[in-house]
């Protein structure tokens, strides 16, 4: 199976298991880069709201690294797939994070379901440090950048107040 989870097209091979039909899989990222509305329709679905286990949710949601938003102005329109490079794949995965930050404050407002959502975001990252963060990039100099990076933002959110409590306030089912 990890080798499905890990069938990132064009970087790895797609994955067929043979004790499931010799279907063939690819990376859920593909799907749901950020699983977080995947978490929240599951816990509705299966545990809380009226006649289920519990009647609220929590969600702590923890980015994971990504490119500094914006690029500058002046780029050729017009490009094929080779000129978007990497651009094509980090697009539809940015542009997904940002819908589900995006539908995460709006759900939580006007659904019935108490429903708190705390997002850690992803740590800044320098125009220098960004060759480093390249989906295919495994070097010990990328590696290092994003544990240190992970560090920084851990270091950071442990001083939250949402997120203390959040592993702190004991969760409780429906009486």
């Amino acid at each position: 199976m990890a080798l499905a989870t890990c069938a990132a097209p064009t970087y790895f091979p797609i994955h067929q298991i043979a004790n499931h039909d010799n279907k063939q899989f690819v990376d859920g990222g593909v799907w749901a880069n950020n699983p977080t509305l995947v978490g929240l329709i599951e816990a509705l679905k299966y545990f809380v709201g009226e006649g289920k286990e519990y009647d609220s949710i929590q969600i702590l949601s923890i980015s994971s690294l990504s490119a500094s938003k914006g690029k500058p102005t002046g780029w050729k329109r017009n490009r094929s797939f080779i000129g978007w490079r990497s651009d094509l794949f980090d697009l539809p995965m940015n542009g997904q994070s940002e819908f589900t930050e995006y539908f995460m404050k709006t759900i939580s407002e006007l659904n019935h379901v108490p429903i708190e959502y705390v997002r850690v975001p992803s740590a800044v990252v320098s125009k220098e440090q960004l060759p480093l963060v390249d989906l295919d990039n495994a070097c010990p100099n990328s590696l290092d950048l994003l544990s240190g990076k992970g560090n920084d933002i851990g270091l950071e959110f442990r001083q939250n107040e949402k997120v203390r409590l959040f592993f702190t306030t004991p969760k409780s089912y429906k009486l």
